[in-house]
């Protein structure tokens, strides 16, 4: 079954949308975390406090923010 993941929608704040639909805006730009998913296993990840957080320049996620 397919999945549907999408940003740029911060108002729902990364809630749950339903069955396959995945929300990643977490309102990053207004200080909320930086959220990532795994595809393989639809397991959340939110990175708070960019760009200072360690744990997400080892994982390269800051190249999403340049």
């Amino acid at each position: 079954q397919s999945k549907i993941v999408f940003g740029h929608w911060a108002a729902l704040k990364g809630m749950n949308c339903g069955e396959n639909l995945f929300a990643l805006d977490t309102g990053c730009i207004w200080g909320g975390p930086m959220r990532v998913m795994n595809l393989n296993n639809e397991e959340y990840t939110d990175y708070k406090n960019l760009p200072n957080n360690k744990k997400a320049k080892q994982h390269g996620y800051l190249a999403l923010l340049k």
